[in-house]
């Protein structure tokens, strides 16, 4: 990079530049992309990697969506079960002072009504928050957003105990175009203890 007009700019210029491109308008999908999350420029060459690739993790948001949990259809439980897998495979292949990073990481996940499903999720969702946990995420880097799919009625009380059961300190459900009773805004665990 000595040769380039970039490696002849100072540091603190190049970590403007860095400041202005890296940072990204909305969250990152973790494992949505099939040629990684990194930014092209942390693939340049090794010394824009190293100076730039910290800064792309500190300066995003990352998001985590693990689709539709249906244990009821099994085409939708096994996708769910393979996203949940891509997660270990990030942590193994990010660099941990990456993974350190990150400020926020919001898990996703959407959910239909029923009471054996809801208890299944929980348990699924219970190994995921185990797994993040001990890549270093705690509740003020980590928050899951359960995503209630329409045309199923919750009650609060269900949709709190769903929350508790999941092992996520941090968490909150969202109606998407749907009447719960209880009304239509994001509630948060917080808010129901």
């Amino acid at each position: 990079m000595d040769h380039s007009p970039l490696g002849k700019l100072s540091a603190e210029l190049r970590n403007k530049i860095y400041a202005y491109v890296l940072p990204s308008d909305k969250p990152i999908p973790v494992i949505e992309t099939s040629d990684g999350i990194q930014a092209p420029l942390t693939r340049v060459c090794k010394q824009l990697r190293e100076e730039c690739l910290l800064f792309f993790y500190a300066s995003n948001t990352f998001t985590i969506d693990l689709g539709l949990s249906d244990s009821s259809r099994k085409a939708d439980h096994n996708a769910f079960l393979e996203r949940v897998g891509a997660i270990s495979t990030w942590i193994e292949n990010t660099p941990k002072t990456c993974l350190a990073a990150v400020h926020t990481l919001t898990v996703t996940c959407v959910v239909k009504h029923g009471c054996h499903q809801a208890q299944i999720l929980g348990e699924q969702l219970q190994n995921v928050a185990a797994l993040l946990e001990q890549a270093g995420y705690d509740e003020k880097r980590l928050q899951l957003q359960l995503r209630l799919q329409k045309r199923y009625i919750w009650t609060d009380s269900e949709l709190v105990a769903l929350l508790s059961s999941t092992g996520f300190k941090n968490g909150c459900y969202i109606p998407l175009a749907q009447k719960y009773r209880g009304g239509r805004r994001r509630r948060t665990l917080r808010e129901e203890h």
